[in-house]
Formats: structure tokens, C-alpha cells, sequence
């Protein structure tokens, strides 16, 4: 409406944010989209099944052609990453993000201990479950329509 009151400016893009881990449909979503916003920037999909029945939802509602659908997309590195982004995400309590917390500590330990075994000294960085991971939520986001 303030577009058309010539309030806002009518070249200004109109943004919101959706929280698919937590919202159990895209009705909020709709009602922003409804009230002008065209491009709903998503949490990360931390939670894939929670996530994904909410993309679908949003895509039986014409969502995805009424505004620009973007997923959020942090490149979880550690354990504790998962925990900030969790935390943020208001996600902490969901099985499935806990058990990924718990995938990235396991994955952590061991690059631990096969690197005290080593004679040289390694960088910090992902580990190769970290890559991994990462690797396939891209691939299953570019799979999703919207």
C-alpha cells in the first residue's frame, strides 16, 4: 500500500523473512506476501523435512511466482556453528537439528584424534562431513523448485 500511496518508492523491493524450520505452514508467509513483500528470504534449512514440507506448502499456495523465494544458506563449518545458527533459528530443540549438532561433533572428534596421531600439524577447517553436508543441502536446494 505504500507503494501505491507513493510513500515508498516504487523501484524499492519489498523484503520478509520466513522461518520454515519453526512456521508449520506458509500462511504467515502468504499474508507477507499479500501485504506487498516481493522477496521472502528463508532461515536455513536446518531442519530438511520441516523445511521442506513448508516449501511445498508454499509452492501449493503460488507463492514461489507471487514473490522470489531465497533460502537462507550459512556454510556450517563446526559444531558450534550448527549451535549459533540453531540458537538464531529458534531451532535448538528440534531432534533433527540435534542430531546434526551431534554429526558435526562426532565429525570434529575424530578429525581430532586422526590429527594427534599425525606428525604434521593441520589447519583448522571443515571436515570432511562438513564439506559433505554442505555439498548436498546445495545440491538438494537447487533440486527444489521455487
Amino acid at each position: 500500500k505504500l507503494k501505491q500511496q507513493h510513500i515508498l518508492p516504487q523501484q524499492l523491493s519489498l523484503w520478509a523473512v520466513a522461518n520454515p524450520v519453526t512456521e508449520k505452514d506458509a500462511s504467515y508467509t502468504e499474508s507477507k506476501v499479500a501485504a506487498g513483500a516481493e522477496v521472502i528470504l528463508t532461515q536455513p534449512p536446518l531442519d530438511w523435512d520441516a523445511f521442506q514440507s513448508w516449501m511445498d506448502d508454499a509452492q501449493r499456495r503460488g507463492l514461489h511466482t507471487a514473490a522470489r523465494l531465497l533460502v537462507g544458506f550459512p556454510l556450517l563449518s563446526s559444531a558450534g556453528n550448527v549451535a549459533f545458527w540453531a540458537a538464531l533459528c529458534q531451532a535448538q530443540g528440534r531432534q533433527q537439528v540435534q542430531q546434526l549438532q551431534q554429526q558435526f561433533i562426532y565429525s570434529e572428534q575424530q578429525l581430532t584424534m586422526s590429527s594427534s596421531s599425525s606428525a604434521s600439524a593441520k589447519l583448522p577447517g571443515m571436515t570432511p562431513f562438513a564439506e559433505e553436508w554442505n555439498r548436498q543441502l546445495l545440491s538438494k536446494l537447487q533440486a527444489t523448485p521455487g
